[in-house]
């Protein structure tokens, strides 16, 4: 609501005309909402289309091309193939239909807890000013299976690559 009301507030007539802006306040709301640890489910799905339709972590899940790197623990299971989590799945067609097709695609993947910025340098300085105590080694990385890493591969327009980073909160206190 904050981010929605500082767009009103600055009162830019033209900004549906510059942006399109889509939110997503939860992609793993089972999670979310019924998991129970940060070791499996909760950070994981609670379901998916994977073995035994075990829950899969959707930080690591992304494939990009034909190889796939697979996880087999608790709190990092990601299945044996990519997308076999429902929402991952479905964000990723939802963001293929809606890519930018004249203009430049920013994706920032936010939320929580590890205090880091990963991913393009441009966007992760707007939240270095914001995050000060956030980590910044791993700025110009983009992760093993990260949803920003097959964003930047596959969401370009007019032969720039997407500007995209994961944006790990500092824990609440």
């Amino acid at each position: 609501d904050a981010f929605k009301n500082k767009l009103i507030e600055m009162q830019d007539l033209e900004l549906d005309a510059k942006w399109t802006i889509y939110l997503f306040p939860s992609v793993n709301p089972d999670g979310e909402y019924f998991g129970w640890t940060h070791n499996g489910p909760g950070r994981t799905t609670l379901y998916s289309d994977a073995p035994g339709h075990k829950g899969i972590d959707l930080n690591r899940c992304w494939q990009i091309g034909s190889s796939y790197q697979r996880y087999t623990d608790d709190r990092n299971y990601n299945g044996t193939a990519g997308f076999q989590a429902f929402e991952a799945a479905n964000l990723r067609d939802f963001l293929y239909a809606n890519r930018a097709q004249n203009g430049q695609t920013v994706l920032v993947d936010l939320h929580g807890w590890m205090q880091q910025l990963i991913g393009d340098s441009q966007v992760c300085s707007y939240y270095k000013n914001q995050f000060p105590e956030n980590s910044s080694s791993t700025i110009g990385r983009y992760g093993t299976g990260y949803l920003i890493n097959w964003a930047r591969t596959n969401l370009g327009a007019n032969g720039r690559a997407a500007k995209s980073a994961l944006i790990e909160l500092p824990e609440y206190v």
